[in-house]
């Protein structure tokens, strides 16, 4: 998802070694099964070359940002949080990670391709023993405003925009 095989750092300390192939040897070797785990499925860095690309491979708030979906769980870390310095200090630090998350939409046909060839990718080059999917390949509530989304939702709705609560039912289904 970063648009290069390998961080030119990592290659340098590795030796250029297929880090996947040797852990899989390895693995095996022990009778260990590998089972390559899709971190992260839809987040990715906003300065990415993936988003940069593919701006319209973004899905977006109501407000139009692709990176507030955290906000409810910043205010309420901020509040829970007030007084302890390390405890606002590591705020702070999630707070900066987060805003430099984007998602891709699982609904755009191009990004359903993109997980799809990822994995077939994996499966196809290795002999892997399955593969582990991660429990954020769904979308927040709080985004799916962008115009594929409500496109989708109109079609689905007899023309009716998403509603601005981004709790309700209809919407979260």
């Amino acid at each position: 998802m970063i648009g290069k095989p390998q961080e030119p750092f990592i290659n340098w300390t590795r030796g250029n070694v297929d880090i996947l192939k040797v852990i899989i040897e390895e693995s095996h070797q022990r009778g260990l099964e590998v089972l390559p785990w899709f971190e992260y499925g839809l987040m990715i860095p906003r300065s990415s070359l993936l988003a940069q690309k593919h701006p319209d491979w973004l899905t977006e708030s109501k407000e139009g940002s692709a990176n507030t979906f955290f906000q409810d769980e910043l205010e309420a870390k901020n509040e829970k949080n007030n007084g302890n310095l390390i405890q606002r200090w590591r705020k702070s630090a999630y707070e900066r990670q987060v805003s430099q998350l984007a998602w891709l939409n699982p609904l755009h046909p191009e990004v359903q391709q993109l997980i799809k060839g990822l994995m077939l990718e994996v499966v196809m080059n290795y002999p892997v023993d399955g593969v582990q999917l991660d429990d954020h390949f769904g979308m927040p509530v709080e985004l799916g405003y962008d115009p594929l989304t409500v496109k989708i939702y109109q079609q689905e709705h007899r023309g009716k925009s998403p509603p601005k609560d981004t709790h309700n039912g209809e919407w979260m289904r």
